[in-house]
């Protein structure tokens, strides 16, 4: 049966009912979701062939469908090749109705589909788009031992394990050492591990496709066994967030356990081990949040080295004049940098004109990077 309908997503012939279930199977080598769905579809003709090829027609519907509401239209050329073996994402499909009238024969179907394997092929299509590396900033709040405070650390165990597995799937990783430069690392890591009002702030503070937030311990066992082997289970939960929005992508967590002499080094190892459950999930949020375009709420101005917090009291006076009602919100302001954010309606070019010709008392502006509403300028005295 020849392919169907790629372009337009067989709106024509078929008619989705509301999703049923999600059901949890061993498929793929891997705890599979399976997607029940059901869906009406029609071809023009009588008899088996026409049965046939109206079930076929459902079954890319419901395959159309689901991928849509993975990626959106604007990422549709890059996955619709998927649907060449939709065979190959289909578990089990059962004719619930079929019937023959005025010379259109119409079924309606229940298929099951693999929707991780969707997924993940399509998270896959999308990296491999070679004009396209989502950028992701990871920031990982570890404890290792249990007395211990929570840091977060260019070279933390968690922070490179995941930084790595995301850099090897095509991603752009952004320098947390930079980001650690703007904050007190102690409170960086508890604003982390915060509740989600507080994770969505630490996102939005960032000028990135996603957001990564970590959390990473290593839990001894109080005694050794009778070989004075510790058992050390490395737990690590990870939410990943869309900066545009503050919008929760994904929030995921696993275990994992080490036993060895060393109680220290048994954490670590358990901490990459766990991370490495957790990265195909966090990739695929990743994507999938970057490839659905939100525009961000206003223009984001960054401004490093700031020096003095003053600097700001002028710039933002400058920004307030320019801004939708005079509002003008700051994200951080240390001597590292600043980051502020406002609804600007008229051209870019006028804004940063503006701010590159002004005159402050004792500085000027530089411009470094101007992407669409993301501005970055420099401190010039």
């Amino acid at each position: 049966m020849p392919l169907r309908g790629l372009q337009t997503p067989l709106r024509r012939f078929a008619t989705l009912i509301p999703l049923l279930a999600m059901a949890l199977v061993a498929a793929w080598g891997v705890e599979e979701e399976l997607l029940r769905m059901r869906m009406k579809a029609s071809e023009p003709g009588m008899g088996p062939m026409a049965r046939a090829g109206a079930v076929h027609n459902a079954e890319q519907a419901v395959l159309v469908q689901t991928l849509e509401s993975m990626v959106g239209e604007g990422a549709w050329s890059t996955v619709a090749p998927l649907l060449i073996e939709p065979k190959r994402y289909l578990h089990s499909t059962r004719i619930l109705h079929s019937e023959e009238q005025d010379g259109v024969t119409t079924v309606e179907i229940e298929a099951r589909v693999f929707a991780k394997a969707l997924r993940a092929e399509a998270a896959k299509a999308l990296l491999q788009r070679p004009d396209w590396a989502p950028k992701v900033l990871v920031l990982a709040a570890e404890r290792l031992r249990p007395k211990d405070a929570f840091r977060i650390a260019r070279d933390g165990t968690a922070q490179k394990a995941i930084e790595d597995a995301l850099r090897g799937r095509g991603f752009e990783v952004a320098d947390v050492g930079s980001v650690l430069t703007r904050y007190k690392a102690s409170d960086l890591a508890e604003r982390v591990r915060g509740g989600l009002a507080e994770a969505k702030s630490v996102a939005r503070e960032h000028v990135v496709d996603a957001c990564v937030l970590v959390e990473a311990v290593a839990e001894p066992d109080r005694k050794p066994t009778w070989t004075n082997i510790y058992r050390v289970t490395g737990k690590v939960s990870a939410r990943v967030l869309r900066p545009a929005d503050g919008k929760l992508l994904k929030a995921v967590a696993h275990d994992a356990v080490i036993s060895g002499a060393n109680p220290y080094q048994s954490g670590q190892g358990a901490v990459e081990n766990a991370c490495a459950r957790l990265v195909d999930d966090i990739a695929e949020a990743c994507v999938f949040g970057a490839v659905d375009i939100v525009p961000r709420e206003g223009v984001v101005i960054t401004i490093e080295p700031l020096g003095s917090a003053l600097r700001l009291d002028a710039v933002t006076r400058l920004l307030e004049s320019m801004a939708r009602e005079g509002v003008v919100t700051t994200l951080y302001c240390n001597e590292a940098g600043a980051r502020v954010t406002f609804v600007y309606d008229g051209p870019m070019s006028v804004l940063v004109d503006a701010l590159v010709d002004h005159r402050f008392e004792g500085f000027r502006l530089e411009a470094r990077h101007v992407v669409e509403q993301d501005v970055r300028l420099r401190v010039v005295e």
